[in-house]
């Protein structure tokens, strides 16, 4: 008898970390005997997802999404993205399932539940030190009364339907801590973000990098939340300081054409190119190669950490990363203050810093990580079994 699970996405149109996240679950499934079914409303085939043609089903609505369910009787579901609608679906058909919440609240201007009546005194409380406070609270200056009034309805829906997963999971103790102090909701954080693959010891970074010229690379969707016009604003600092080098961009998304006018309008079209999306073929040239990978995204936890260290690469993240005492203490990952100026010392800084640990080291520290150990944790936190 087939052990069918879902899995629900709402949309797929690209593929950033949530995505991969999805895609692992997805093969992690299958290789441990169940049959996992992959079910959302719109589904764009990606290079990356080795899902089979006969796991993807396309549902029409919430009343589709209540019938798939209906007729598969599924053991168990995972909601990735898109709760509201699988949690409407699950009330009608009975099914069990947990919910994954990718990103804080607190680090997303699309989620609007903090700035309702009911969690906005609290969301103040949480997050008032926090460096983009101040745009959030702009941004609920901005509404018009018939938006809030459906912020504060969405809120009240949202809040009920995510209580109704049986297990929430988070990627960081930031985020755990944030669900409870400002939605009173249980959670538990755990996070993978690396297949067992081995260390690249041939490209060990160096203590210090003395070049003539630099190669930087960052990864990630090109949206605002990104703040890749930062990276852009620092690099212009150190350009007009005499250092010399190339950044290369791997993504897509909303924010392009933005990225590309700041890029021209900086004079930093002969440093800064933008690749699109790359296959990871492609992308693996450019990481084997550069000096250190960049990413100032507005996030408490990434994946790409993960995967650049198996790289044997320096990192720079924003300070709002979930610190990790092992990382701060081993010199590859250096941590800078989102803005143009205090990143533009910070890169600096670190190509010369010192590598303070071993190939072994980095490889045990890794192995917390691998994605087989970190399903394995969501498993048993679901009872779910073959």
């Amino acid at each position: 008898m087939e052990k069918i699970v879902f899995l629900f996405y709402k949309n797929i149109s690209s593929v950033g970390g949530a995505e991969v996240l999805l895609f692992k679950h997805y093969n992690f499934l299958k290789k441990a005997g169940f049959s996992p079914k992959l079910i959302c409303f719109k589904y764009k085939n990606t290079e990356i997802s080795n899902v089979g043609n006969d796991d993807i089903i396309i549902a029409s609505s919430i009343i589709g999404l209540t019938r798939l369910i209906i007729k598969f009787k599924p053991i168990y579901s995972f909601c990735h993205s898109g709760y509201i609608d699988f949690s409407i679906a699950s009330l009608f058909s009975k099914n069990k399932f947990s919910t994954f919440i990718h990103h804080p609240t607190t680090m997303s201007f699309n989620e609007t539940d903090k700035i309702s009546i009911f969690f906005f005194k609290k969301y103040i409380k949480f997050a008032r030190k926090d460096c983009m406070f101040q745009k959030i609270v702009d941004m609920k200056k901005k509404k018009n009364l018939y938006e809030m009034f459906y912020i504060n309805l969405r809120a009240l829906i949202s809040q009920f339907l995510i209580r109704r997963s049986e297990k929430i999971f988070v990627l960081s103790n930031y985020a755990k801590k944030e669900k409870k102090e400002i939605f009173g909701i249980d959670s538990i954080a755990l996070s993978g973000g690396i297949d067992k693959n081995k260390l690249i010891t041939d490209v060990q970074p160096s203590n210090k990098i003395l070049k003539d010229k630099y190669e930087f690379v960052t990864l990630s969707r090109l949206d605002k939340n990104k703040r890749i016009e930062v990276i852009i604003e620092s690099l212009k600092i150190l350009k007009d300081k005499n250092i010399d080098f190339n950044m290369n961009i791997i993504g897509i998304g909303p924010h392009e054409e933005y990225l590309k006018k700041l890029s021209e309008s900086l004079g930093m079209t002969d440093h800064i190119n933008f690749l699109g999306y790359l296959t990871k073929d492609k992308a693996d040239y450019y990481l084997k190669a550069m000096d250190m990978f960049i990413t100032i995204d507005w996030a408490d936890y990434r994946i790409t950490t993960f995967e650049i260290l198996l790289y044997n690469k320096k990192l720079i993240l924003s300070d709002e990363t979930e610190r990790d005492s092992w990382l701060d203490q081993s010199g590859y990952v250096k941590y800078s203050k989102p803005d143009p100026h205090s990143l533009s010392k910070r890169i600096f800084k670190h190509l010369n810093s010192s590598i303070n640990c071993s190939n072994q080291d980095l490889e045990n520290y890794l192995f917390n990580f691998q994605w087989d150990n970190y399903f394995q944790s969501i498993n048993k936190h679901v009872e779910l079994s073959i």
